[in-house]
């Protein structure tokens, strides 16, 4: 059925026009959702095209699986150029606005150009109009949302929009969906404000037809049973987010003060904002999106306030690298971030390299404004306002720590980034968590290839059955992780173009569903046969075409997959992991079996002629040797 598929929409927001077509032909190759936006943005952009011009394009997708009777069927991504990158952007969020773009009869829509005032976009029922949004600008998004359901008389349509960071073009503004679930990361609220958009709401009435729907629905009961025995996935519903900082810190693995320490003894230390019971009596109830049976997501009730999606990105950026130890000065923070359309863990990233530049003299008052210390919410809270409306210091904080200390020459070696893009994540201590942090194709991220096997308390023999390493729960160990990378890498490319939820995945709990299981829901929901070695391969094209596009638009080679020198220089000064720390020799040897399992040049680390024709995809190589940058980058690789 054509109507499995849905429509596809590019709006010109230059004059106004809308064309609606169908990607049913890449379906084969990319799936839809992340893997078919990235493609779309390789084919659409020129080499030099900058993130915030017009030329840029943002898209917005739903995958094959979104919205249908699969649990956690409830995600949704935004693709675009990355700002702080220049390279690829993609941020995947939940909620409702995937499954009602599916509804709506969309699996994709795609802005370019930019609109001459601000607008948003109604997407209801297969049809797409663009509506003025002046009475909007200005406002923060969840105000936004309350507006545009009380104008249009529908409290059921679901809102995705910007706040005054994306409006005044904070380099990594977000979009906010339900007020709470955040695109955060890549800049894509930057990308919508420079479009002059405002929002996107959407509702729509359309059913998915599926080709098996009784196989399909049986299956769908099956992974709610397993889901229902995991018992990591019951700690996530029961608790939230909360108790995985106590897993994190007896693994040596927060990043206290700017990464300055990995380990606390909540025994002496006073630390009470990283304590999950904490947290625990602010819990009204138990939150999550379309068709979510786990409702990780909590609401929070605290101080006449109420916060939602208080995640463990969240308790690691105020509570540990800002040193804030007040939990409800934490969901404070939170709530403002959320209001104010930005990414915490580049906030706090900017931040936290703020105050170490200040404590170690190299920022002073004059050029701060502020006396900036740890533990200080107070003066947190109004430079995130200051940076979300670029007003004085926090106008060069808006460019993330990385180019706020290009722009001051100085304090670059505190900058704790990838590829430009503030990280979240702790490197020193898990081997093959740092090596999926590292080589994320949108610069620090766990959720591209980061394995979870090193939180997981497996043996030897476990390990062995499942993935044939035995050392994949050891975190100390360098051998064998860059194959469980380049494993998840796949599976994760495929997930997030199918548009699900990867803790439904073997990445969260080893019984959960692997490449046989997305098999066979695909399979019997658009009635073509995809094997699961059929998807290893659309997972590895999708992460060639998002190489080729950081090969293109930004030039990383091999040198933009090193961590920060920290992680190389400084041990771990405590806890269970003392000192430990990246070993230089034993990282090269373990990225260079991670390019030579992609088939990409172990020297430069650039995709191959040979791999790019294998994967069916030649074109992406001539485009590349077309540009005379990246033809010399590859011309290294001896093709």
């Amino acid at each position: 059925d054509d109507n499995f598929f849905k429509k596809s929409a590019i709006i010109d927001l230059n004059c106004g026009t809308i064309i609606t077509g169908s990607n049913r032909h890449y379906f084969p190759l990319y799936l839809g959702g992340k893997g078919l936006a990235q493609r779309k943005i390789f084919d659409s952009l020129d080499k030099g095209t900058h993130p915030l011009h017009p030329d840029n394009i943002l898209v917005l997708s739903a995958g094959p699986l979104t919205g249908t009777d699969v649990p956690c069927s409830c995600r949704h991504s935004f693709d675009t150029l990355n700002p702080l990158t220049h390279g690829v952007g993609s941020s995947n969020s939940c909620g409702y606005l995937g499954s009602e773009l599916k509804f709506a009869g969309f699996n994709q829509v795609i802005l370019k150009g930019r609109s001459p005032y601000p607008v948003f976009i109604m997407i209801h029922d297969g049809e797409i109009t663009l509506e003025k949004a002046s009475h909007l600008w200005g406002l923060k998004t969840g105000f936004t949302e309350d507006c545009i359901r009380r104008d249009l008389g529908d409290k059921d349509i679901q809102v995705a929009s910007i706040g005054p960071a994306g409006e005044s073009q904070v380099y990594y503004a977000s979009i906010m969906t339900n007020k709470t679930r955040a695109a955060a990361k890549c800049g894509v609220g930057t990308v919508m404000g420079s479009k002059n958009v405002k929002a996107i709401a959407v509702r729509g009435h359309e059913g998915i037809p599926l080709a098996h729907p009784y196989r399909f629905a049986e299956k769908c009961v099956e992974v709610q049973e397993r889901i229902k025995y995991s018992e990591s996935l019951m700690e996530l519903k029961n608790n939230g987010f909360s108790g995985f900082l106590t897993t994190k810190n007896n693994l040596s693995s927060l990043a206290f003060k700017n990464f300055q320490a990995s380990h606390v003894d909540l025994t002496s230390e006073p630390y009470e904002s990283i304590i999950p019971g904490n947290y625990q009596k602010y819990i009204t109830k138990n939150m999550g999106g379309f068709n979510c049976p786990i409702q990780c997501d909590k609401r929070y009730v605290f101080g006449g306030h109420a916060c939602e999606a208080l995640e463990a990105n969240s308790l690691t950026n105020f509570a540990c690298k800002l040193g804030i130890q007040s939990p409800e000065a934490v969901m404070h923070l939170h709530m403002q971030c959320d209001e104010l359309g930005m990414d915490e863990d580049s906030v706090a990233g900017t931040l936290a390299w703020a105050i170490e530049c200040y404590e170690r003299g190299i920022l002073n008052h004059t050029e701060t404004g502020f006396h900036l210390r740890w533990n200080d919410p107070e003066t947190v809270s109004r430079l995130m306002t200051m940076i979300a409306h670029r007003e004085g210091f926090g106008n060069i904080l808006a460019y993330g720590s990385y180019r706020a200390s290009q722009i001051l020459g100085k304090g670059e070696h505190y900058a704790m980034h990838m590829k430009g893009q503030d990280l979240y994540e702790h490197m020193r201590a898990m081997k093959g968590w740092a090596l999926g942090v590292a080589i994320a194709t949108r610069g620090g991220g766990h959720t591209s290839g980061a394995p979870m096997t090193e939180f997981m308390n497996l043996n030897p023999d476990e390990c062995e059955k499942k993935w044939g390493i035995p050392t994949a729960s050891d975190p100390r160990s360098y051998e064998g992780k860059a194959d469980l990378v380049v494993y998840y890498e796949r599976l994760h490319a495929v997930i997030n173009s199918l548009g699900v939820c990867l803790f439904i995945s073997d990445w969260e709990d080893p019984r959960l569903l692997d490449y046989e299981d997305f098999s066979f829901l695909l399979i019997h929901s658009s009635g073509l046969m995809f094997g699961p070695h059929d998807l290893m391969r659309i997972g590895e094209r999708i992460i060639n075409v998002e190489k080729a596009i950081n090969t293109l638009h930004a030039g990383f080679t091999r040198r933009d997959d090193y961590p920060p020198n920290r992680f190389f220089d400084e041990p771990i000064s405590s806890g269970p992991l003392q000192g430990e720390v990246l070993h230089r020799t034993e990282w090269d040897t373990m990225l260079e079996r991670y390019y030579i399992l992609h088939g990409w040049d172990s020297s430069t680390g650039l995709p191959k002629k040979a791999g790019l024709e294998h994967l069916n995809v030649p074109d992406i190589y001539e485009k590349l040797t077309s540009d005379p940058e990246s033809s010399r980058l590859l011309s290294f690789t001896g093709q």
